[in-house]
């Protein structure tokens, strides 16, 4: 009895492993967004919910905008401009992570 007990676990231990390894998903192509699309997009889905100042030592500052986005789709822009000032939400420079939503002026 415990030898089927084993055999039995063992067979369904390997089908899952075998089953999630799979490549047989169905794996949907990467269309390239056009920058009308991406402002349609940032007009109808995305909103500036907050503007902050982040001082980085005492003659330094930076400016971070905090948008969020109510769309079930991911926003395609890491950097954006406003009123002649670049923001970027890549985890460069002076953006501490990336992706998270908050814009960090170069």
């Amino acid at each position: 009895m415990k030898n089927l007990l084993k055999l039995s676990l063992a067979i369904i231990i390997s089908g899952v492993t075998l089953y999630s390894c799979s490549n047989d998903e169905a794996t949907q192509p990467v269309s390239e967004i056009t920058e009308a699309e991406s402002l349609a997009f940032f007009k109808e889905n995305m909103s500036i919910f907050d503007a902050r100042v982040r001082t980085l030592d005492e003659t330094s500052f930076v400016k971070e905008l905090y948008l969020a986005n109510f769309s079930d789709k991911s926003w395609d822009r890491n950097q954006i401009g406003f009123d002649n000032i670049v923001f970027q939400d890549n985890g460069e420079g002076n953006d501490l992570v990336a992706n998270d939503g908050i814009f960090t002026s170069l």
